[in-house]
């Protein structure tokens, strides 16, 4: 670092406490994150888990015995059109799921990025400054691979981070995928341009959008569904009960994010840093 390079005794004294600082706060930041991710994810299973129910309870309408109320005009249809209703308010809560999931992972990587500690300016006296944004042509906020607490350089936590981020990154294209997918059999048999399937395809593609601009590695996940469309079948017709049991199962197992490791990493940080990071 230019003017107050870890090579000279200076350095080390005067960089490594605004290092830990700014490590510690990075830390706690993809801390709360993990929190949040949970707690979205879990929210969002619930209503995968209710929206799969209406598909369900829509399908099997036609082969229930409605007893002394199949006697009221349209009662099968109209119990449809409620189930229907109830299923579009369950995708909503999933989609409101997935922007906290993405907002989640948009904050985690924002914290990952934020690791190095430079020198505002050069050294002037006494007065030092640091900051997370590279003020100095020569100073790569790295310590000169110092280790910054025990033993794990600002490189090595920089890399720890983004393994964390590879796998939630991996998760939540498979969440997409699910959603996506829930909303073609939400709507199948309901034609193409039917105003309230325009409006959820324009939400959904505004969400995408959205999400693509925070977390770029989620371009390729986008679905064109309106290509393929039953006119014989209704709501979640085209696919086995199990089938959706593979869906819940897969949102909620989160396969991509190896818990293990996950653990693993945030216990190395921990001891390193000898401060405790849950997730």
């Amino acid at each position: 670092m230019q003017g107050c390079s870890p090579s000279s005794p200076a350095g080390p004294r005067l960089w490594r406490p605004a290092a830990q600082r700014s490590l510690r706060n990075s830390w706690s930041s993809i801390s709360l994150h993990l929190s949040a991710w949970s707690a979205a994810s879990s929210h969002g299973f619930s209503a995968a888990s209710s929206l799969i129910n209406s598909l369900l309870s829509i399908r099997y309408l036609q082969f229930m015995d409605f007893g002394v109320l199949k006697a009221m005009a349209d009662i099968q249809s109209k119990a449809s059109d409620k189930l229907l209703y109830q299923g579009e308010a369950s995708f909503m809560e999933m989609l409101t799921s997935y922007k906290s999931l993405v907002e989640s992972l948009s904050l985690m990587r924002k914290a990952g990025g934020t690791m190095k500690t430079y020198l505002k300016g050069p050294v002037t006296g006494n007065l030092i400054e640091f900051s997370d944004q590279q003020h100095l042509d020569k100073d790569a906020g790295d310590g000169d691979g110092l280790p910054v607490f025990s033993t794990l350089s600002v490189y090595t936590h920089e890399m720890l981070a983004q393994e964390l981020l590879d796998m939630f990154i991996a998760e939540i294209k498979i969440k997409w995928l699910v959603i996506s997918e829930l909303h073609r059999l939400l709507y199948l048999g309901v034609d193409v341009h039917h105003p309230k399937r325009v409006d959820s395809k324009k939400l959904m593609d505004n969400v995408h959008t959205e999400a693509a601009v925070k977390l770029p590695w989620l371009l390729d996940t986008r679905l064109e569904h309106d290509s393929v469309v039953s006119t014989q079948q209704g709501p979640g017709y085209s696919v086995k009960r199990e089938v959706f049991q593979v869906y819940l199962t897969a949102w909620l197992t989160e396969v991509n994010v190896r818990k293990s490791r996950k653990d693993e990493i945030l216990k190395l940080i921990s001891e390193d840093m000898q401060f405790s990071i849950q997730g």
